[in-house]
C-alpha cells in the first residue's frame, strides 16, 4: 500500500512539472522592408564622414537582421513551430 501512494506521488509530481505551457508559439518576423536604393550621384552630393557613418551603420544593422533570423529560425526549428506567412508583405 505505501509503494502505491510514493508511485502514486511521483507520477502527480512528474506529470505536473516542467513548463506550464506545453505549445511553443513560433516567432514570426515580419517580411524585410524594401529600401530605398541611393544612387552614386545622391552618394557623391553627402559629406564623406556622414556617408561613412551611414555605411557603417547599415553594415551594423544588416549583421543584426541576420543574427535575428537565425535565432527566430533555430527556436522554431527547435519547437517545431510554424509560421503562417501571408503571399504579399503587408
Amino acid at each position: 500500500m505505501k509503494t502505491l501512494k510514493v508511485l502514486t506521488t511521483l507520477l502527480i509530481l512528474t506529470s505536473t512539472s516542467g513548463c506550464a505551457n506545453k505549445y511553443i508559439q513560433p516567432l514570426c518576423l515580419p517580411h524585410r522592408p524594401t529600401l530605398e536604393r541611393i544612387t552614386i550621384e545622391e552618394q557623391l552630393e553627402v559629406p564623406p564622414l556622414i556617408l561613412r557613418k551611414v555605411g557603417t551603420n547599415d553594415s551594423k544593422l544588416k549583421e543584426w537582421v541576420v543574427t535575428v533570423e537565425r535565432i527566430t529560425e533555430a527556436h522554431n526549428e527547435q519547437f517545431k513551430a510554424e509560421c503562417y506567412r501571408y503571399t504579399e508583405p503587408l
